[in-house]
């Protein structure tokens, strides 16, 4: 019982400083000192280990040489070499360099001189060590960045396993293209993202997604550009089916930029998105500096290219289902239930059902008037301000001959542009700011009994289905 007492109270005094060193259980609060401490002893760790491995081969060393009976082994320096790429690769350029600090010591104790003592006597010793340390510190660097490279592609390979996942179960296109813009950031660090899409109407790229983090790039409007295949990079990405890397953008003749913008010295990588044989559309990445994208990001460009492009054709599928379904709805709502409604509700309802159906940012529906003549009956989408909405001529005999015409449902990625459109319909989406259109004629067996017209800002992918 003596012992008991005695050593409580001893118990109690250690007790405080053990949990002062090791920090305490929960609940405790070391004081800022203790964590700066451990924060020194984590940093030392590696350079007292790279040091005392110097330590033991040295011991090593001289005790073979103790056992051999010989003052000096010219060899011993290039394993002191090899060990220090073996530290720099395990520890890290630090502890490397400390370590070859304390080699160039050992050496000119042990293994330069015969005697046991520091200095050089003669320019053969003095030239000996510095061709060895010279080689270790270029041992010291190569193992440096060869390490960095490795870590890098393989938090590189990381990031793309938990992104990937993420691309693929998204069911909406929009959704798709944020995350794969989001996604690609973490992999690599772009500074101009560009997502192009394949228009197989109008046989173009349209950009749909640009993500700008540099004010060079931030004051053009890359919107305005639409590449055919073949033109520019990204033109010739799409139409060999094959990524491309441009170390030089700035001096290279086959990169396109938008009117009024100048050329920049910038990397550019250009990397299509196929599945199947289908092509999707074009991912770009663009940094600045000249080689500042290598063969490394282009692959890893590839590997989301891929994930991306099956993402977009799961979307589709998805998107083109969910369609149906809402045609079907809107169809049925179409039909006429009330003999009460009037002849304008019935237009207000065509329209709705074209404007619900395909989001269009204008709307217009003409009808076939007893006069003969296709008046605007009803006007709709999301932008029309109310003292807007058009309300026009009747459409002359050349406009209806070219609206009724059986081969055309004119689908145009841009009316500014495209000879197919006649004058008089591209004048109307000019002033608009209309990027696409669409003109569907209504009928009735053979008689035309209406036009409607679709209106986009933005570009659209209607594909024939």
């Amino acid at each position: 019982m003596g012992f008991v007492t005695r050593s409580t109270p001893a118990y109690g005094g250690i007790r405080p400083f053990v949990k002062l060193v090791l920090g305490g259980g929960p609940g405790s609060n070391p004081p800022e000192s203790i964590y700066r401490g451990r924060h020194v002893i984590r940093r030392a760790l590696p350079y007292l280990a790279a040091l005392g491995a110097v330590g033991v081969v040295s011991l090593a060393l001289g005790l073979i040489a103790w056992v051999l009976g010989i003052p000096r082994v010219e060899t011993y320096f290039l394993i002191f070499v090899l060990l220090l790429g073996v530290i720099a690769w395990i520890l890290g350029r630090g502890p490397a360099v400390a370590a070859t600090v304390a080699v160039a010591f050992v050496a000119d104790f042990f293994f330069i001189r015969p005697a046991g003592s520091f200095g050089v006597d003669n320019t053969s010793d003095l030239v000996r060590l510095a061709t060895g340390l010279l080689s270790a510190v270029a041992v010291i660097q190569f193992v440096h960045v060869s390490r960095r490279r490795e870590v890098l592609l393989r938090r590189r390979k990381d990031l793309l396993q938990d992104v990937s996942p993420r691309i693929i179960q998204s069911l909406d296109a929009e959704e798709v293209l944020n995350t794969v813009a989001e996604a690609t950031l973490r992999v690599i660090d772009y500074q101009h993202f560009r997502l192009y899409r394949w228009d197989e109407s109008s046989g173009c790229l349209v950009l749909v997604k640009s993500v700008a983090r540099a004010e060079s790039y931030e004051r053009t409007d890359w919107h305005t550009m639409t590449l055919s295949l073949g033109q520019g990079i990204t033109g010739i990405a799409a139409k060999s089916r094959r990524s491309l890397l441009v170390p030089d953008a700035g001096a290279d003749p086959r990169i396109v930029y938008p009117v009024g913008a100048r050329r920049i010295p910038e990397s550019i990588i250009s990397v299509p998105m196929v599945t199947g044989d289908r092509l999707f559309g074009v991912l770009s990445l663009a940094r600045l500096g000249v080689r500042s994208l290598s063969d490394e990001d282009l692959r890893l460009m590839e590997s989301i290219a891929a994930q991306t492009a099956l993402a977009l054709a799961n979307a589709e599928q998805y998107a083109e289902a969910e369609q149906t379904i809402k045609a079907l709805a809107t169809i049925e709502a179409l039909r006429p239930t009330d003999a009460r409604l009037t002849d304008t509700e019935v237009d207000n309802r065509i329209m709705q059902g074209f404007v619900d159906l395909s989001q269009a940012d204008f709307a217009t529906l003409r009808v076939l008037q007893a006069d003969g003549r296709y008046q605007v009956e009803a006007t709709g989408g999301r932008q029309w301000p109310d003292s807007d909405a058009p309300v026009g001529g009747p459409l002359t005999a050349d406009q209806v001959a070219f609206l009724a015409d059986p081969r055309v449902t004119v689908y145009l990625s841009d009316p500014e542009t495209d000879s197919k459109l006649p004058e008089w319909a591209r004048r109307g989406t000019k002033l608009a700011g209309v990027k696409v259109s669409v003109f569907l004629p209504m009928r009735a067996g053979e008689r035309l009994v209406g036009f409607a017209g679709l209106y986009w800002r933005r570009a659209r992918w209607l594909r024939p289905e």
